[in-house]
């Protein structure tokens, strides 16, 4: 794969990490706090938005506070024997950069279900997914940034999948919550990890459940010819 501008990814996820690395691509990451108070109620709105202020978080913290953040980005990109080859910069001092934003949210019946503060409320959301199908919506932004500051392109979409829970016990719930798993995870569950023994089955991309539509992320790159095999 080659690859004309090197990506800088708004998030601290290792498993978005992860998946950037493992694609080929070169990248380096600049998780910032971003606002995620917001008003609009509909999934794939909340995490089009949230992924948006990621990246513009990072657009900001990085061409307009803090520009010499560039040559400490320069130096950390990761690069691996996969990695790709950039095509029109060099990787020292390259002319622009893709900065990635990314968000997700679980939902049923077009309610979101957040990251659960204690046990009782994990307990409570696990006992609402037992037994039903629910969606998980993961949005996407990228914008591509010229060194000196201007946005040159950008995009933003969203992709979903639904997750299908099996009929467990009350008491398989509540030993899940005591591995201490659900506390940081929206709807209370991580299909990586432990909670995807709740799981029969999903529809859809795999990789938007764990928080990072990768392929759906690679294909728009390269409609706008940003990178190409």
């Amino acid at each position: 794969m080659f690859q004309k501008y090197p990506i800088i990814l708004s998030s601290g996820s290792p498993r978005r990490k992860e998946l950037l690395e493992t694609s080929g691509l070169i990248f380096a990451t600049h998780p910032t706090d971003t606002d995620e108070s917001i008003d609009v109620t509909i999934p794939q709105d909340v995490v089009t938005e949230l992924a948006h202020r990621k990246a513009y978080a990072s657009y900001e913290d990085i061409f307009k506070d803090h520009p010499e953040y560039l040559n400490e980005i320069n130096d950390s990109m990761i690069v691996t024997d996969h990695s790709a080859s950039l095509l029109d910069s060099d990787l020292s001092s390259p002319n622009a950069y893709i900065i990635i934003g990314s968000d997700t949210v679980v939902a049923m019946d077009d309610q979101i279900l957040g990251k659960p503060h204690t046990d009782e409320n994990a307990l409570k959301m696990l006992n609402t997914l037992s037994d039903h199908m629910h969606t998980v919506y993961t949005g996407l932004c990228f914008m591509v940034v010229s060194r000196d500051g201007t946005i040159m392109d950008q995009y933003s979409s969203y992709e979903k999948s639904d997750v299908y829970m099996r009929d467990f016990s009350e008491k398989e719930a509540i030993d899940y919550v005591k591995s201490g798993e659900p506390l940081d995870k929206a709807g209370a569950y991580g299909i990586q990890g432990i909670g995807t023994r709740l799981i029969t089955h999903i529809n859809g991309d795999y990789n938007t459940i764990v928080g990072f539509p990768i392929s759906r992320l690679i294909r728009e790159l390269m409609n706008k010819e940003l990178v190409s095999f």
